[in-house]
């Protein structure tokens, strides 16, 4: 680590895009009732999808954007793929 711009040369620090409740309702389409549902029934993962802020509960969440967009993504397609294949399984009576 060099102390003139304190930062590790060897390993390079990524920044995660992570945001307060307030934040994540706009940028995601939901509510917060939504996200508080998915964080309790543990959809949500500690640590992919949220974090405390101070790491310690009590303390505001941060929720990561491209990991709940990307959730929301598969989800999608999971209902998408089982609509029609149940569309599929009907028999059509003529």
């Amino acid at each position: 680590m060099t102390l003139k711009n304190n930062t590790d040369t060897k390993s390079p620090l990524t920044l995660k895009k992570r945001v307060f409740t307030e934040k994540a309702q706009e940028l995601l389409g939901v509510g917060r009732t939504f996200l508080m549902e998915k964080k309790a029934n543990g959809e949500f993962i500690v640590g992919i999808h949220w974090v405390y802020s101070s790491g310690r509960p009590k303390s505001r969440i941060l929720w990561d954007i491209p990991a709940i967009q990307k959730w929301q993504e598969e989800k999608s397609i999971e209902h998408l793929e089982a609509a029609t294949k149940t569309a599929e399984n009907i028999e059509v009576f003529a």
